[in-house]
């Protein structure tokens, strides 16, 4: 063999034991390589990331209430799947299934809606992706279908005409729909998914359930400390719900997927790295959902049923005032010249309350105080409240007057008015107000 096909043989065998080298490197190297940028993050791991990255405050005062649930000193807000029937809406529902929606809507003229939005990268807004609809019924359990507004069928089929057809008659002329904020609001956001116009909109009958709580708590609780009198100042549904159940509603899921397709039909989840993370995920996302609807309704329907009793109360009071029977049942105030012409009637079951588990956008937030004894606020800013001080934070909680249990007799608890038990004289007669005084120094 000539020199020259030696040094072209040996320079073909060196080149392609480099090569053979430099591949076992770049193989040897590439699990670590993929391990590195692959690296598998679970659903509750990013949705904890983009909370303290963009929610930190509103996640602290969430641990706080869920503090509270696991020290027993508040339940957790958890319907029982009894009182409700759940329906995702999106390309994949059966029309069957739409027909039977569409004929129970016509029988129902109440409704309470959310939504919720698909995070964006700021400045960006959230993209609407999901918009709840509870059928509110006085006696059946409620149905919620949740639309999914990322995953509709085409809108020129006909699966998509029957869902529109649908949210045509929730919007029908004369429907009462509640939300936590104004409906119409809430809704016009969603036009461009052409579901409903702006016509539709407009017939309904709204009902923002977070201005008359507002309205509600401030008259049923004239002494408390925790009043929101400035007219800017809003309960959270978080903060109406522990304060007028003593339940904590959890927020933990305000900045999930909510485009990721929650109905698992649509088989959104197949080419997760975990699939069983993906689908836990989507089922607390569908709880939290469905919750939010569900707490607008249950604040709701407590204000209206509040409401009525206290239509029945004052239809009654004079009449109650005359009988015989009732005076064993009134535990009067001693009368003296500073009542200004009230007689104050004791209020069952109040709680004492801090002023440092709401919304840190909501200055002044409260929960109930007593009303014969005024307490100081214990901490002033949400997050001054340390972990030793949490045990000792509530007592009882607030209930709609509907759900105190009495501990005297049931006359007695009619005399109770809606202000905290003060119950206003100005409409009584001159005698009736003597028979009162008569009756009080008779049981003195």
């Amino acid at each position: 063999m000539s020199q020259f096909h030696r040094q072209k043989n040996y320079s073909s065998t060196s080149n392609r034991q480099q090569t053979s080298s430099s591949n076992n490197k770049s193989q040897s190297n590439a699990p670590h390589n993929h391990q590195h940028h692959h690296r598998y993050i679970s659903p509750l791991e990013k949705l904890d990331k983009l909370n303290n990255k963009y929610i930190r405050k509103k996640v602290d005062q969430n641990n706080k209430y869920k503090t509270l649930y696991e020290n027993g000193e508040c339940s957790k807000f958890e319907p029982s799947s009894s009182t409700f029937t759940q329906f995702y809406i999106n390309r994949e529902t059966s029309i069957d299934v739409l027909n039977d929606l569409i004929d129970y809507a016509y029988c129902i003229q109440n409704y309470s809606i959310d939504t919720e939005g698909q995070l964006q990268p700021p400045p960006a807004p959230s993209e609407p992706a999901l918009l709840q609809i509870q059928f509110m019924h006085e006696k059946d359990p409620s149905i919620i279908i949740l639309i999914e507004l990322f995953h509709l069928p085409p809108t020129y089929s006909s699966k998509f005409n029957k869902i529109k057809q649908l949210c045509e008659i929730i919007l029908s002329s004369n429907n009462m729909i509640t939300c936590w904020g104004h409906p119409k609001v809430e809704l016009k956001q969603l036009t461009r998914f052409h579901l409903f116009t702006d016509d539709d909109i407009n017939r309904i009958t709204p009902k923002n359930t977070q201005d008359d709580f507002k309205k509600w708590f401030n008259q049923t609780h004239t002494k408390s400390i925790h009043r929101k009198d400035a007219l800017n100042d809003k309960y959270s549904l978080q903060s109406a719900i522990f304060l007028t159940f003593n339940e904590w509603i959890d927020k933990h899921m305000t900045l999930g997927d909510w485009g990721c397709g929650l109905d698992l039909s649509l088989n959104t989840y197949l080419s997760s790295d975990n699939m069983q993370n993906e689908k836990e995920i989507r089922a607390l996302m569908t709880t939290y959902a469905c919750n939010d609807c569900l707490a607008v309704a249950k604040l709701y329907q407590m204000m209206e049923s509040f409401k009525s009793s206290k239509v029945k109360l004052e239809n009654h009071t004079l009449t109650a005032l005359d009988h015989e029977q009732m005076e064993t049942s009134l535990r009067l105030e001693p009368l003296s010249s500073n009542h200004n012409d009230t007689v104050a009637v004791h209020v069952l079951h109040e709680r004492y309350t801090v002023e440092n588990i709401m919304e840190v956008d909501e200055p002044k937030v409260d929960i109930v105080s007593p009303v014969h004894e005024q307490r100081n606020n214990i901490l002033d800013e949400l997050e001054d409240i340390s972990d030793h001080e949490l045990p000792r934070l509530l007592e009882h909680p607030v209930l709609p007057r509907e759900e105190i249990e009495p501990t005297t007799s049931t006359n007695e608890l009619q005399l109770s008015s809606t202000t905290h038990g003060i119950a206003s004289r100005s409409k009584l007669t001159k005698t009736q107000r003597n028979n009162l005084k008569k009756r009080a120094n008779r049981y003195k």
